[in-house]
């Protein structure tokens, strides 16, 4: 292809407020620098056949061919068939290529936004030059190579580089051509046009036929055809010679005999079968979706060994593979407890997608994983029976598990044989002391046990299922899924911590004999439902409590005696004044305690705070159980950070981040309980006098009502109400409690409605510190670091929020608008070191302060921490265009509409516009052209918005509008738009009318007496109006069969040919009402000297009754008609009186009424015609009855 001539025209570093002028653009696209679409660079038709005709090969063919036919028959040129074909398999392989490479192309959009003399334009994209400033925004395609000149957006550049990762383009960023705009706007300098772009230099490159590259067997071949065709020129003459002058043959027969020897020497067949078998690879290929553009590309493909690529997602294959594992949190979460989730979770999951069976495959054996033996240590919190904490020496809430893990590699021989060795081996265990157990049915462990291991059979245990459950502690499943059978080992610790019955052992509910270890056998796909089969992948889970471990080695009585948890117990009785086991009482708070901040520690350590929801109210649980305790130990002041000091310095080897978070655990220990401490003497005396009540009352059951008011008020949780109870025999009324919730909730959540303050108590906010403020920097940037003050919950003030918690957040600097003034704040988003806060609303709060209210999506952020604030960018432009336009708005009313016209109401967000105003009447469609004409006018000049910091008095000098009522401090700001709207205002707005881009009214309607309302759009939601309009056309054009252009008229016709067939319709009812009443003037009676047809027909609706009365008046000539007919279960009934009859004091309104109770219906009408309807089809014959007394009372 040739390059366009071009003609050199200077760089213009373009000013993206004005663009090029259209002499400018003219004078680029005579010059050559247009943006115009390439021609496709390959083979032309006439070149493909030419080069697949003119070879060596068919040319020694056609020359042999030339010979035979001048001395021969055309028979003998049969030989010809081979070339045609080979030349036909090139020609259409090559074409094929043709048609889809000149598809190829990256550009598609025909047309875009460019700045031309100082004006936005839509043009085809073909128009445009270069130095262009062009305008690109969500979900535009960059057509030409550019630079951002103004504004900010994200490109997603996967067609061209391959890499699906969205890159943020700022000013100087370059824009390439083939790429999308995903979100934001900018304006940016066309660079490189036409040929010169990015896009289109690969295009060229794709399509551009290079010069044949013969593989290694096409060039043996083209190789042995040069020089048989060189051999045989002397061969051909020497044997033409032989046999036309030796043999004295003639010259034709010895030209054909000739050529027919030299034919044999020429390799056709192979030659022929190599392009056959190439052309089969080209279909095969075809259908992998695999595009040839060279015959002999397929040889070079099936050389190859190594394919390397640049570019990930450059070659890949649809089918998705688990290749490992990888902790996130490796000191959260361990990767065999992982392992162990998924695998439960995967096997209750169905495999209808392609993760899902990625994952079965993965952790269910199919795919083997890169580790299949993993030593696990976790930290484990467990509340299900936390009643009995501190009750016996051996309930705790806090644990740490010991694991081994065999993932499809060792199982029930090894797992057993190892297990009794490092009990015995290792730790030093006495065998006679150690009694297995076994699932009832799992006689493969017990022959192991027995036989391989040497335990004697009456020393081991066999639990079986619950007859009437099902269950069976020996047998480990949870739901569908992996599952199978447990082998534990006991310890016999003597029979001083027996109950000294004659049957104890294995299984009995006293402390001699511990479990130490637990071997869980996953050899089963489990059902749910009691059906299970083997699985391919066997695995094993090993479990060994810690803290039992340490009771059996170190000898003590009970985990309360052990070296680390006796510190802490030391530590409670320290600061209680108090002995262990001097006073039962006082022993169950000291456990208690001992065991609950250990629990509380580490759950703070790991992120989790104290909230009324889900985790954070176990924390919450745990800790206010603990301080009351620590109240009945005889505790003052706040004490738990003390002993989280002592938990910290004896786990903190084990777990360093404890210490790492050693003054944000202690801080949030002492705020709990400082909360606690401010109504649990109040809460306390409040349940004493409940409990007097219900003594006096003889009652033993708390109401959830008084329940609720302690957990709401005092802050109690049920449980610590319920267990004071329980210790003086009371209990309480749950479902009242959860009824009481309930209804707290729903008061919440219609507060919610009124107050903005996301279902939370108002109070809240007023317990923040009055002399905290936050200053607003949004005007002019959208982001900020800043320090964050203060943080709530949706309930209280807490010092950290963490992974899913709802909150506020309040900073010392911020970017984020609160709602104000009708505008609605700002949304984005909060980010720390450690964390990341959605912000999903922004409000203002009392003194001066911002509340960003949403939701915690990662990690935890801490009250002090340094944060970054980043305004969703987006939406606070659609709302600035909202605002500005409102302010436009107001004032073209005021022109078109008159100066009474006042602000009654407003509200703009991201959407759209609502605007409230004084005004008398309806405004006309006139009147609402002209309006949002002189709107888009204001917004097409451009003008600038300017905001200025006054005093009052100075603004009303200015002629600014303030708003009616409003109160205002002593200064204010004035937002102006040139000399055509001023404005006290304290929003957000666009630096340029122009930036508004369009302004359309969707709907005008009245709000109040005297008070209108007008809804708008700006900017891209204009164009989303429209484009939804235009699908909405377009449906409704393809339902009546139509264009959008031709649909009016088609709908002309339709209505015509509707009204056609409802005449048609009335007609053929009328008549068929006629022929199913047949002839009625035999039933005429006269009452009084008038004359009465008082008639019921079948299936007639009210209109075909109506034309029937008025066919039988003018057969009856004076008198009085009656008809009655049941349709579709209802009742028709109309009455008409001519005039002779209603002088002589008929009146068919009264009549209707007298009879129309017989059908079970009302109605009434004028004297000469009235109508009724009923609901009893089954009174008809009574109405008609009725209907000759009701006239001969009128009559009278």
């Amino acid at each position: 292809m040739e390059e366009p001539l071009r003609r050199p025209v200077p760089v213009l570093e373009t000013n993206p407020e004005t663009g090029l002028s259209s002499a400018q653009a003219q004078d680029r696209m005579d010059a050559g620098w247009g943006n115009l679409p390439i021609d496709p660079p390959g083979k032309t038709v006439g070149q493909i056949i030419k080069s697949n005709i003119f070879t060596y090969f068919n040319m020694l063919f056609f020359v042999l061919a030339a010979f035979v036919l001048v001395f021969g028959t055309w028979q003998n040129a049969m030989f010809l068939g081979v070339v045609f074909a080979n030349i036909a398999i090139g020609i259409v392989q090559e074409l094929r290529s043709k048609r889809t490479l000149d598809k190829l192309t990256l550009l598609t959009a025909p047309h875009g936004f460019v700045i031309r003399d100082g004006r936005q334009r839509k043009i085809p994209t073909s128009e445009m030059v270069r130095d262009d400033i062009v305008v690109f925004s969500a979900g535009s395609q960059i057509y030409a190579d550019a630079v951002v000149v103004s504004g900010e957006c994200s490109a997603n550049e996967a067609l061209i580089t391959g890499e699906a990762d969205e890159i943020k383009k700022t000013p100087g960023s370059e824009l390439l051509s083939g790429s999308f705009v995903v979100s934001g706007e900018c304006r940016a300098r066309l660079t490189q046009v036409g040929a010169d772009s990015y896009a289109n230099r690969l295009t060229l490159e794709a399509k551009e036929a290079k010069p044949p590259q013969q593989s290694e067997m096409m060039r043996s071949l083209t190789r042995l055809v040069q020089v048989i065709g060189i051999a045989i020129i002397p061969l051909g003459v020497l044997m033409a010679v032989k046999e036309i002058v030796w043999l004295g043959r003639s010259v034709s027969d010895g030209v054909v005999a000739t050529v027919a020897s030299l034919i044999g020497m020429i390799p056709e067949g192979l030659y022929l079968l190599t392009s056959m078998a190439l052309a089969a690879g080209v279909v095969r290929l075809a259908q992998k979706k695999t595009l040839v553009h060279d015959m002999g590309c397929i040889e070079t493909l099936a050389r190859v060994d190594v394919l390397c690529v640049d570019k990930t997602g450059t070659v890949t294959e649809n089918k998705m593979t688990v290749e490992d594992v990888v902790p996130l949190c490796p000191d959260r979460f361990e990767e065999g407890d992982i392992r162990l989730i998924m695998a439960d979770y995967v096997g209750a999951m169905r495999a209808d997608n392609d993760t899902m069976a990625a994952l079965r495959r993965y952790f269910t054996g199919e795919v083997k994983p890169p580790r299949n033996r993993v030593t696990t240590c976790q930290k484990c919190i467990r509340t299900g029976d936390i009643e009995n904490v501190g009750k016996t020496a051996r309930h705790l809430t806090f644990f740490e598990m010991l694991g081994n893990f065999s993932f499809g590699d060792y199982f029930k021989h090894e797992a057993i044989a190892w297990s009794w060795e490092f009990l015995t081996k290792v730790l030093g265990l006495e065998e006679d002391r150690l009694y297995p157990s076994i699932y009832g049915e799992d006689d493969e462990a017990f022959d192991i046990w027995t036989k391989e291991v040497g335990v004697p059979a009456e020393r081991i245990t066999r639990f079986y299922r619950d007859p009437k459950t099902g269950e069976c502690d020996n047998f480990w499943e949870h739901g569908a899924g992996p599952c199978g059978p447990c082998s534990e080992i006991y310890y016999d610790r003597g029979e001083k911590y027996g109950c000294g019955k004659p049957d104890c052992k294995v299984g009995c509910d006293c402390d001699r004999f511990m479990e130490v270890w637990n071997n869980v056998f996953t050899q089963f796909e489990g059902d749910g439902k009691g059906g299970y089969t083997e699985l391919s992948q066997k695995n094993i889970d090993t479990g060994m409590g810690l803290e039992r471990l340490a009771v059996v080695m170190q000898d003590v009585d009970s985990v309360f005696d052990i070296d680390t948890m006796k510190a802490i117990r030391d530590k409670v009785c320290e600061l209680s004044g108090k002995s262990y086991q001097k006073d039962a009482l006082d022993d169950v708070s000291i456990r208690l305690i001992t065991d609950h901040i250990r629990s509380a520690t580490f759950m703070i350590s790991d992120g989790i705070m104290p909230s009324n929801e889900g985790r954070g109210y176990v924390l919450r649980r745990i800790i206010r159980r603990a301080a009351r305790h620590g109240r009945m130990l005889g505790i003052g002041g706040t004490f738990m950070a003390k002993l989280a000091a002592t938990v910290i310095d004896e786990s903190k080897d084990g777990y360093p981040e404890l210490e790492e978070k050693k003054d944000f655990i202690f801080k949030v220990l002492t705020q709990e309980e400082e909360k606690f401490a401010k109504t649990i003497d109040q809460g306390l005396a409040i349940l004493e006098k409940m409990e007097r009540e219900m003594q006096t009352a003889g009652e033993k059951t708390l109401s959830g009502e008084n329940a609720f008011k302690l957990y709401d008020t005092y802050g109690f949780p049920l449980d610590l109400t319920q267990e004071i109870l329980e210790e003086k025999g009371f209990s309480i009324d749950e479902d009242g409690f959860k009824k009481a919730m309930e209804i707290q909730k729903k008061k919440a959540h219609d507060a919610h409605k009124a107050t903005n303050y996301m279902g939370a108590d108002a109070t809240v906010y007023d317990e923040i510190d009055p002399s905290i403020t936050t200053e607003f920097t949004g005007y002019d940037s959208l982001t900020a670091s800043s320090k964050i003050t203060v943080l709530t919950t949706e309930t209280e003030l807490v010092e950290a929020l963490s992974d899913g918690e709802v909150g506020t957040i309040i900073v010392e600097k911020t970017p984020f608008y609160a709602t104000m003034g009708g505008q609605q704040g700002d949304k984005g988003e909060i980010r720390t070191a450690s964390g990341i806060f959605q912000v999903e609303e922004t409000i203002k709060l009392r003194g001066g302060k911002v509340g960003h209210i949403g939701k915690m999506t990662n990690g935890m952020i801490k009250a002090g921490d340094v944060a970054d604030l980043s305004v969703d960018a987006k939406l606070r432009r659609d709302t600035c265009r909202n605002h500005s336009a409102t302010h436009l708005l107001q004032k073209a009313l005021r022109e078109v509409l008159g100066t009474h016209v006042e602000q009654a109401g407003s509200y703009q967000d991201g959407e759209r516009t609502r605007f409230d105003f004084s005004h008398f009447a309806a405004m006309t469609p006139e009147e609402l052209k002209k309006v949002e004409a002189i709107v888009n006018e204001k917004i097409a000049e451009k003008i600038e918005v300017r905001t200025d910091v006054m005093t009052v008095e100075e603004a009303k000098k200015t002629g600014a509008m303030a708003l009616f009522g409003e109160k205002y401090g002593e200064t204010v700001r004035v937002v102006s738009m040139g000399d055509f709207s001023k404005e006290f205002c304290g929003g957000t707005h666009v630096a340029n009318t122009g930036d508004i881009v369009v302004f359309k009214i969707i709907s005008e309607s009245g709000v109040a007496a005297g008070v209108r309302r007008i809804e708008a759009l700006t900017g891209d939601n204009v164009f989303a109006y429209y484009k939804k309009e235009e699908e909405e056309l377009e449906a409704a054009a393809k339902a009546a069969k139509a264009t959008p252009a031709t649909l009016v008229e088609k709908i002309g016709h339709l209505m015509a040919e509707l009204k056609a067939l409802q005449s048609e319709n009335e007609s053929l009812k009328s008549k068929a009402a006629k022929e199913a009443l047949g002839d009625v003037m035999d039933q005429v009676v006269e009452v009084k000297g008038v004359k009465l047809l008082a008639v019921s027909v079948d299936g007639v609706d009210m209109n075909g009754l109506r034309d029937l009365g008025d066919q039988l008046k003018g057969k009856l000539g004076e008198g009085v008609i009656v008809l009655a007919s049941a349709s579709d279960g209802k009742v028709n009934l109309v009455a008409m009186a001519t005039d002779d009859a209603m002088a002589h004091g008929a009146h068919a309104g009264n009549l209707i009424k007298s009879i129309a109770g017989k059908v079970g219906g009302g109605g009434g009408g004028r004297p000469n015609m009235a109508q009724a309807g009923g609901k009893n089809p089954a009174g008809i014959p009574d109405a008609i009855a009725e209907a000759k007394t009701a006239l001969e009372a009128q009559l009278a």
